[in-house]
């Protein structure tokens, strides 16, 4: 299991990508693209020597940016998504969006898991 990057909520995704350009070494993009099975606009800026990031804007994050939270979660990579959602689920999480695919991520399976240190977004390597 290995980080791939945190996900920021945003009211504006053109405001925020324009900041981390601005503060930060973009080396790569991905989109900006709307993904319908998540409902959001999604890009994903990677940046040199860091962690990646990605913005996300739309109705799935607009409580959270209500309450001033920008930090929507963290997502990890692994092998076998299914065996990871049950090691969290068995540790007290709880599976807020079954296995989907994604189009940011060439349709690899995401899924999102409220957990006691937040929410997690796991990113099947395959």
């Amino acid at each position: 299991m290995n980080l791939n990057h945190l996900g920021i909520a945003t009211k504006n995704l053109q405001n925020a990508n324009k900041f981390i350009r601005n503060t930060h070494n973009v080396i790569n993009s991905i989109g900006p693209i709307w993904d319908q099975n998540l409902n959001a606009n999604l890009q994903l800026l990677e940046i040199e020597n860091s962690i990646s990031i990605e913005l996300v804007e739309g109705a799935i994050v607009s409580s959270l940016l209500k309450k001033g939270i920008n930090l929507y979660h963290f997502c990890y990579e692994v092998d076998d998504i299914k065996s990871t959602i049950s090691k969290y689920i068995n540790n007290g999480g709880l599976l807020l969006l079954e296995p989907t695919p994604a189009i940011l991520f060439q349709d690899r399976l995401v899924c999102f898991i409220n957990t006691p240190v937040g929410i997690i977004e796991l990113l099947s390597k395959t």
